[in-house]
């Protein structure tokens, strides 16, 4: 078992006691666990640099599986499938209606400018 794995069992053990004390936080736990075995030279930084790359390599295959799916090449059959499904079986009109209202929404803060006088 990876360190990966070892520590997404833990953690799934930590977020266990939630049920009983809902303040507890095992992200925090699990933290402290780590510095507290890399104190004690239980655990090297050579094993946390591999930890971070591991963890680094699984973000970037998930990143781009999800990018993948979003723009990456169909049959022209699936294609079709797809176009006929938007358009409700072939109803333009409700094809119209159901993407002429808003299905998402985006905020746009502009957090640096609290800082101008």
């Amino acid at each position: 078992m990876s360190l990966a794995e070892a520590l997404r069992e833990r953690l799934k053990e930590l977020h266990q006691r939630t049920i009983e004390t809902p303040l507890f936080n095992p992200v925090f736990q699990l933290g402290l666990e780590l510095s507290r075995q890399i104190e004690e030279g239980e655990l090297s930084l050579a094993a946390i640099d591999a930890l971070v790359r591991e963890l680094e390599g699984e973000a970037l295959m998930a990143r781009a599986g999800g990018l993948k799916r979003l723009v990456g090449p169909v049959e022209i059959a699936d294609n079709e499938q797809r176009f006929t499904t938007l358009l409700d079986g072939g109803d333009f009109d409700a094809f119209a209606a159901r993407w002429s209202r808003p299905i998402g929404h985006i905020v746009f803060t502009a957090y640096p400018t609290f800082l101008l006088n």
